[in-house]
C-alpha cells in the first residue's frame, strides 16, 4: 500500500544525488534501494509496535473511554467504536456533537492504522 506521506524510492534517490552531487550507479543504486527498503520495514515495525502499545493500554484499562470527548476520539481512532456494534458510533458522535465530517475523519484515521495492526 502506498503511503502518501512516504517519499518514493525514486524521490529519495534524487534527493541523495542532489545533496551529494552524484548519481548512484546501478550497483550502488540497488544497494541503496535494499537499504531503503530495510529501513522502511524497520520504521513500519516500530510504528506498529507503538500503535499496538497504545491500543493495548486502552483496551486493557478499566477506564470508561466515553467519559470525555477527547478520550472517546482516541478510542475511536485506535480501537474503533464499531468493532463490536456497528450502531454504537452514531450514539458516541451525537453525545460529543461530532459532525459528519469529524466522523468521516475518525473512520479515515482508523482505516489508516489497519496496516499497522499486529493483532486482529
Amino acid at each position: 500500500m502506498d503511503d502518501p506521506c512516504t517519499p518514493s524510492t525514486e524521490h529519495v534517490r534524487a534527493v541523495y544525488a542532489a545533496q551529494h552531487g552524484a548519481i548512484l550507479t546501478d550497483e550502488h543504486g540497488r544497494e541503496f534501494d535494499r537499504w531503503l527498503e530495510q529501513h522502511d520495514r524497520e520504521q513500519r515495525a516500530a510504528a506498529s509496535e507503538a500503535i499496538e502499545s497504545l491500543r493495548n493500554t486502552l483496551a486493557l484499562s478499566s477506564r470508561d473511554w466515553n467519559t470525555y470527548g477527547d478520550v472517546a476520539w482516541l478510542w475511536g481512532v485506535l480501537l474503533g467504536w464499531e468493532d463490536d456494534d456497528e450502531d454504537y458510533l452514531p450514539g458516541v458522535a451525537a453525545q460529543w456533537r461530532w459532525s459528519e465530517a469529524q466522523v468521516a475523519r475518525l473512520r479515515r484515521l482508523r482505516a489508516a492504522l489497519v496496516p499497522y495492526r499486529l493483532i486482529g
